[in-house]
Formats: C-alpha cells, sequence, structure tokens
C-alpha cells in the first residue's frame, strides 16, 4: 500500500488583486517509506466545515505526475469540479482540508487524511469588509510592543478614539519603530499604508475617491509604481514605472524620477515612451535598441499576429527542427512554413528546406536582374565543345505537373514547356542542382550560354554551306559560259 505525505500547504496573493485558489505539493511514498516517482496520481480534495467530518463545502479533482523527488502539486479550487470555489465563506466555522488518492491515477480514491486549514486561507475574506453599527464608543489608549515578546517597548503603536457609526474608523494614527501599518483618517492622503524603513507600499483612497489621486502606490529607494485615477473621472488614467535619477535617495535632497514603462487608458504599453501609439511602442535614443524573446530549453521563440481568421508566427525553431537556429514566418492557416531562412542562410519561400540561397516554390516575376560575369573574377575559361551534338541529346517537351501526388509543392496546373533535369544531367551535369529530399532542379539561365555556342557553331556550318554553294554557282557559270562556246564552235563546224 502506498501513501502521501503533506509536505507543504500555501496560499500566494498578488499584489493587485485576492487570489480564488492556493497551492498543495505532498510527498508520495509506499508503504516501505519509498518515493514513488514519476508516476500519475489521481486526487481528490475536499474542503469540509466545522470539522474533519463535517459538510462538504466543495469537492474537486486533479491528475497529476510525481517528479522524481516524488512531489505532487497542485492548485486547489482550480482542479475539475462541479462546485463553485469562490462561494466559500472563509469567515464563518473552521475549515478542514480532506485528500485522497487513486496512486494508478484513476478516480478510486482513498482518503488519507484531513488537516485543519489555519489563518493562510483565511486571506480570502479580504475580497469583503463586513460593516456594523453596534460597536459603541470605545477609547483605545493602550500602547502596543511588537518587538520581543512585551507589550511595552521600542516599536510602538498609538491609537486614538475609536468611533462607530454605521462602521469603524482609525483616526490620527501614528506609527513608531521600523515598520508597521498605519491607518490614518478616510479624508486624509492615505487609508493604509504598510511601509519600512527602506521603502514602502501604500493604498491611497480620499475623500474624492481617487478622482486625480494615486490609487495604489510602491515605491523604493530607486523605484516605484503608480496606480493613477483608478475610479476617478480623468481620461489620464495609467500605470507608470520609474526610477530615480541618481545613485542613491538621501532625505531632504530633490530626487528627479524618469518614466521607464507606462500603461495608459487604452491599454497601449510604452516603454521609455510616455505617449505611447502603439500597443507597444519602444523609444531609445541610442543605438541598438532591440527587443529579446528567449526560450531556454531550445523550443520556439518568436511573435505571433493573427486575428479571427489567420494567423503568422514570425521567429525561431530550435529542438523541433534538425538545423537548430532557423528563423521561420508561419501560416498556421495552410499548414506549412511561409518563409525559412536556415542557420546556413539559405532563404526558402514556400520552402521547408531550401538547398540554394534563394529556394522558391513557385513562380517569380520581377522587372530585371543581373548575375555577376566579370573577366576578372574567373579563371580556366575554356570554350564549350560539341555543343550541337550535347543538345541533340536534349529534348524540350511540353508537361504538366503532378499537384496531386506533390500538393505541398503548390505546382501550377497550366500546361508547362521545359527540359527533362535527368536528361541534361547527362550532358551537362553543372546546370542541375539536387536538393537535399533528393529532387532536381536545371539553371535554365545558365543554359543561355550553351545555345549561344550551339548557334554559334550552326551559324559557322551555315556560313561553310553557303560558301560551297557560291562555289557550286560560280561552276554551274563556268559549266554554262563553257557549253555556250562549245555550241558555237559546233555551229561553226557545221558551215565548213
Amino acid at each position: 500500500m502506498k501513501k502521501i505525505t503533506p509536505l507543504i500547504l500555501m496560499m500566494l496573493c498578488g499584489l493587485f488583486g485576492f487570489s480564488q485558489s492556493f497551492n498543495y505539493q505532498a510527498v508520495v511514498r509506499n508503504a516501505a517509506g519509498d518515493i514513488v516517482s514519476n508516476q500519475s496520481i489521481g486526487v481528490q480534495v475536499k474542503l469540509l466545515e466545522g470539522s474533519a467530518i463535517g459538510t462538504t463545502l466543495y469537492t474537486e479533482t486533479h491528475t497529476v505526475n510525481s517528479n522524481t523527488q516524488g512531489v505532487i502539486s497542485l492548485t486547489i479550487g482550480t482542479g475539475t469540479s462541479s462546485d463553485d470555489f469562490s462561494t466559500i465563506d472563509w469567515s464563518t466555522q473552521n475549515h478542514w482540508l480532506e485528500i485522497s488518492v487513486d496512486i494508478t491515477g484513476g478516480t478510486t480514491y482513498t482518503t488519507i487524511g484531513s488537516s485543519q486549514l489555519l489563518s493562510v486561507p483565511y486571506a480570502f475574506t479580504a475580497n469583503t469588509v463586513a460593516q456594523g453599527d453596534n460597536l459603541g464608543n470605545h477609547t483605545a489608549i493602550q500602547n502596543l510592543d511588537l518587538n520581543n515578546n512585551d507589550i511595552i517597548g521600542a516599536g510602538m503603536i498609538t491609537t486614538n478614539t475609536l468611533v462607530a457609526n454605521n462602521g469603524i474608523a482609525v483616526n490620527n494614527t501614528s506609527l513608531n519603530g521600523n515598520e508597521g501599518i498605519i491607518m490614518p483618517g478616510g479624508t486624509s492622503d492615505y487609508i493604509v499604508s504598510v511601509q519600512d524603513g527602506n521603502g514602502r507600499i501604500q493604498h491611497k483612497w480620499n475623500a474624492s475617491y481617487g478622482v486625480n489621486e494615486t490609487y495604489i502606490k510602491g515605491n523604493e529607494d530607486a523605484a516605484f509604481i503608480d496606480i493613477n485615477a483608478f475610479a476617478g473621472t480623468d481620461d489620464d488614467a495609467w500605470i507608470e514605472f520609474k526610477h530615480a535619477d541618481g545613485a542613491s535617495a538621501i532625505a531632504g535632497d530633490p530626487i528627479s524620477w524618469n518614466t521607464q514603462m507606462i500603461i495608459n487608458q487604452g491599454g497601449e504599453v510604452g516603454i521609455n515612451e510616455t505617449s505611447p501609439d502603439d500597443k507597444l511602442h519602444i523609444t531609445d535614443a541610442g543605438n541598438g535598441t532591440r527587443v529579446r524573446l528567449e526560450n531556454t530549453s531550445n523550443g520556439w521563440a518568436g511573435m505571433v499576429a493573427k486575428n479571427t481568421q489567420r494567423e503568422i508566427f514570425m521567429g525561431i525553431q530550435g529542438a523541433f527542427d534538425a538545423n537548430p537556429g532557423e528563423f521561420h514566418i508561419y501560416d498556421n492557416t495552410a499548414g506549412a512554413r511561409r518563409l525559412v531562412i536556415d542557420a546556413a542562410g539559405e532563404i526558402g519561400i514556400g520552402r521547408n528546406n531550401p538547398s540554394v540561397k534563394l529556394d522558391v516554390n513557385g513562380s517569380v516575376n520581377c522587372t530585371g536582374g543581373t548575375c555577376s560575369s566579370d573577366l576578372r573574377w574567373k579563371k580556366n575559361i575554356v570554350a564549350l565543345p560539341n555543343v550541337i551534338e550535347n543538345i541533340k541529346q536534349m529534348r524540350g517537351v511540353s508537361y504538366y505537373w503532378k499537384t496531386e501526388d506533390f500538393p505541398d509543392q503548390n505546382f501550377t496546373t497550366d500546361k508547362q514547356i521545359g527540359l527533362i533535369a535527368q536528361e541534361v544531367e547527362k550532358v551537362y551535369p553543372e546546370l542541375v542542382k539536387t536538393n537535399n529530399e533528393g529532387f532536381k532542379s536545371m539553371d535554365y539561365m545558365s543554359l543561355t550560354a550553351v545555345l549561344l555556342e550551339a548557334v554559334k557553331a550552326q551559324q559557322a556550318q551555315i556560313d561553310e554551306l553557303k560558301n560551297k554553294v557560291d562555289e557550286i554557282d560560280q561552276l554551274k557559270e563556268i559549266i554554262t559560259v563553257m557549253q555556250k562556246q562549245e555550241d558555237k564552235v559546233d555551229s561553226s563546224n557545221i558551215g565548213k
């Protein structure tokens, strides 16, 4: 039989809101006391009221995996449940936590025990503040010492009259000591202030209910956070992150503050920019401004731009690719990468694995272009021999692409005219390239050099034949002249 040993039970509350859940961790061990590691565990959580066998207020289930130390972690309040965690009244009676587990990862749970929830979870009641009007008049003059275990000492809180009138007011409160809580009157600058000697977190709510006033402020020697006009009518509500202009702050010295980040009422974020024009506006006067997105596990890292119909991802692909360090633009609607720049600097447009510096899957339209061809860059220059005989071994053909067999190639369905790469490779292998997948492509541009030499060779043959024809024509003329002379001789002999 296996058992589960509770390890840690804690609740975390955020600075700007109240949590509706708390964390739970435990160590799973077997009957021999050995840790049960790397195993799926089914967990059932119950919150009981009154006692360990009291009324069940809330039930939820989790399926979690223990780590190598046998630790399981879950967040109570976020599991699978038909109950509403937020409706639990933490201010009434005691509450108990009952844990049941199924070590096979199923739902056949065995209860392992229950424990009483102490003070920490009751921070949930900070969501609401109860009020009363029957407290009566009381005067609190006792000095309280929070230093050591005595009531009277160096750290002292002094309070004046406690007045009850449709609520409770703690007024004119003073604090002596380095740490404490201050609660001045509701018409003063601050109602609650938690501070120490180095910095402070202040909750301010004056009689005008936040109009043009600071609602929450947290500041230390070198930085603070402002949330302005929280509940007021000012259109310029914002959050500011500032730092002091200087290495240190000394009481009595003037301090200049510089805004580092601002979130305005339109939800626009400005970093080093007090008037952002876009959802994220970053300004820097120096050289080398950049935004860094880093995935420490060599996974995807990048940016996504999307609407309700399409999504484009731009970023780096790491562990999911054989060649880490590639940059991709990815369109998930079409299900393929649209642009790839691999680690070798080869660019693929519509190609997942480019094999040349620019590998385009589809047609390219341009108004011009050149290729390097300077004589000063070349050596071992040799004229192409036997071009006519080589051309005879190549076929100019018409064809259609196999669009059904290769849908990822985005072939056009139009009729094509061209050559066969395998036939060209036999006579001019320099014109044919084979990619990483074994498919061949042809350099039609360089083929013009072959065709040029073929035309020149053919023109030489034509010129040679023309010369021969001219010679034949000359011989014909000579024969004609001789024939005429022979006819004259024959005629004169007949007269004799």
